[in-house]
């Protein structure tokens, strides 16, 4: 009798598409942003133009989860105050972004803020002694800034097999 062994190779690729946040290095990514935390305190004017040097722009914090994702960087960082890119200078209490003067929807304001000490707060920071909820503060204090870079969505095609 005899008998005929068949081999078949069988070669399985499989395609695994994803959507990834390319950001450059040292930049947190985050849901289509990048996010870099400066290490010198400057002026709000001053982080605007450090972030304007990275190809960014003092950050535009437009929802609660993108909130907790920085305010748990932030914590880490430790005793510092980070500059928020808004602005309430033209009209009291209407806190608009700036650069593009559109008005803030979302706020995650500490108890007592805003408050506008002294006729002289028309800039925000996450506080570092308030667990990073958001203060105003004056403008010409210095904070650390965090630029927000909108990242463009890379297809990544991953072959597995």
């Amino acid at each position: 009798m005899l008998k005929v062994y068949l081999s078949v190779s069988v070669l399985l690729l499989l395609t695994i598409s994803v959507e990834a946040t390319d950001c450059p290095n040292g930049w947190l990514a985050y849901e289509g942003s990048c996010y870099l935390l400066g290490h010198k305190t400057l002026t709000f004017n001053d982080a605007v133009v450090f972030c304007s040097n990275q190809s960014a722009f003092v950050v535009h914090v437009e929802t609660s989860m993108e909130n907790n994702f920085l305010k748990y960087f932030l914590q880490e960082m430790n005793s510092y105050d980070y500059w928020i890119g808004m602005t309430d200078a033209v009209t009291e209490n209407q806190w608009l972004w700036h650069g593009t003067d559109s008005e803030v929807e979302f706020f995650d304001w500490a108890p007592g803020e805003p408050h506008n000490l002294q006729n002289n707060e028309d800039c925000a920071v996450f506080g570092d002694t308030i667990n990073e909820q958001w203060a105003d503060v004056d403008c010409s204090s210095k904070r650390k800034p965090v630029c927000e870079l909108k990242a463009d969505y890379v297809p990544i095609t991953e072959i597995i097999g």
